[in-house]
C-alpha cells in the first residue's frame, strides 16, 4: 500500500497515482506497499514494509496467482532478493533493505528506475521471483527486473479500472500467499475510487473487485501466511484486511508517532511491520511494530531518501510460531 508515497507520491503531492512502542533495529521483517494520503495537505505516501521476531519482540527470526508453484515442499524457489524487502524513493531509485543488518548499511542501492519519467513511482509490490510490480502515478504498471547495476522497466497492459480527470493516481498495492504456506500468490490494491480489488499478472491484467473497503486511503502489505494489512497515514491506523466475503478490517493498532504523514510505505518480515514515513521532502524515517508485544520503535531516524514504495514477497520469513 500511497502518494509521495513509500515513497510514493500522492495526488496532493507530484499530482501522483493512486493505486501504506519502539522496536529496536528495524532488522528482520518486512513486507511492502505503499498509499495516498487522503487528506488535502500534500500527501507522498508509500509501501510495505516488516521486520523479524525471533521469540518475542524485535530480532531475528532464526485472487491473483503467479506461475502455477503449488503449495507446500521442500524446494525453495524463491530468489535472494525475494526474501529482502525493496523500497522505491521519490527520486525514483531503487533499493533493497535487509531488517537483518543494522543501521544504514541495510539498505543497498540497486539502481535508478526509467520505467516512466513523466510521472513518479506510486507503489509496488514484489512477487515470489524477485520481480518488483511498479505502479506510477499516472496509472500504468511496469515490471521491473532487479538486477543491482541493471534495473530494468517493461510496460505491463494493466487498465486502470476508473479514469481520474486529472491523469493522476494514487494506490496501494502488495502481494500475500493465496492461503498460509502456498506458493500461489494474489496481488491486491487499493484504491480511494473503488476499494479492494485484486490483479490477475496471468491473465491479461484483469481486475477483480472485491466490494470493501471504499474511500480507504492506504497502503497494503500481505506475506507467507496468507494475512493482508493496511496502513492508513493520516490517522497512523495499522488494521488487518479480512479476507472473507465482508472484506472488513480489523484495528491492530494506532501509531500516534508517526501518523500524519505524507509520504509513506510499510512491509512486513517475520510479523514484524517496517513503517517508512516522512513529512515534506525530509528522508524518511524506518519504524518497527511487533504486533505480538505491541511494540513500536524507530529503527532508523533518517535513511538518506523518502520512501514512497516499499514490498516484499510471499518468500520473507513468517511470523515465528506461537
Amino acid at each position: 500500500m500511497a502518494s509521495r508515497q513509500g515513497v510514493r507520491y500522492h495526488p496532493c503531492m507530484r499530482s501522483i497515482l493512486g493505486i501504506a512502542s519502539t522496536v529496536s533495529a528495524c532488522a528482520s521483517l518486512v513486507v511492502a506497499a505503499c498509499s495516498a494520503n487522503p487528506s488535502g495537505s500534500d500527501p507522498i505516501h508509500g509501501g510495505t514494509g516488516g521486520g523479524g521476531v525471533g521469540g518475542g519482540g524485535f530480532g531475528a527470526t532464526g485472487g491473483v496467482l503467479l506461475d502455477g508453484g503449488g503449495d507446500g515442499g521442500d524446494t525453495d524457489d524463491c530468489s535472494d532478493n525475494a526474501k529482502k524487502i525493496f523500497v522505491v524513493s521519490e527520486q525514483g531509485d531503487l533499493y533493497l533493505f535487509d531488517p537483518k543488518v543494522d543501521g544504514l548499511a541495510a539498505y543497498q542501492k540497486l539502481g535508478a528506475l526509467t520505467c516512466d519519467l513523466s510521472s513518479s513511482p506510486q507503489t509496488m509490490g514484489v512477487d515470489r521471483s524477485g520481480t518488483a510490480w511498479v505502479f506510477y502515478s499516472s496509472g500504468k504498471l511496469y515490471r521491473v527486473t532487479p538486477v543491482k547495476g541493471n534495473v530494468s522497466c517493461s510496460p505491463t497492459d494493466y487498465k486502470h479500472p476508473i479514469l481520474s480527470p486529472t491523469g493522476s493516481y494514487t494506490l496501494g498495492m502488495g502481494f500475500t500467499a493465496k492461503a498460509a504456506g502456498s506458493k500461489e500468490q494474489v496481488l491486491y490494491m487499493l484504491s480511494e475510487d473503488f476499494g479492494l480489488a485484486s490483479i490477475d499478472l496471468a491473465n491479461s491484467y484483469a481486475v477483480s473487485m472485491t466490494g470493501g473497503l471504499k474511500n480507504i486511503s492506504g497502503e497494503l502489505t500481505g506475506g507467507p501466511d496468507g494475512r493482508l494489512f493496511t496502513y492508513e497515514a493520516d490517522n497512523g491506523k495499522l488494521s488487518e484486511v479480512l479476507l472473507d466475503a465482508s472484506y472488513s478490517m480489523q484495528l491492530i493498532s494506532t501509531l500516534n508517532d508517526i501518523k500524519g504523514a505524507n509520504a509513506w510505505s510499510f512491509a512486513r518480515y517475520a510479523g514484524v511491520f517496517y513503517i517508512f514515513t516522512a513529512t515534506g521532502s525530509t528522508p524518511s524515517t524506518c519504524s518497527m511494530y511487533d504486533p505480538d508485544t505491541s511494540t513500536f520503535k524507530i529503527r532508523d531516524s533518517g535513511i538518506g531518501f523518502t520512501a514512497v514504495g516499499a514490498g516484499q514477497s510471499t518468500c520473507v520469513p513468517p511470523p515465528p510460531p506461537k
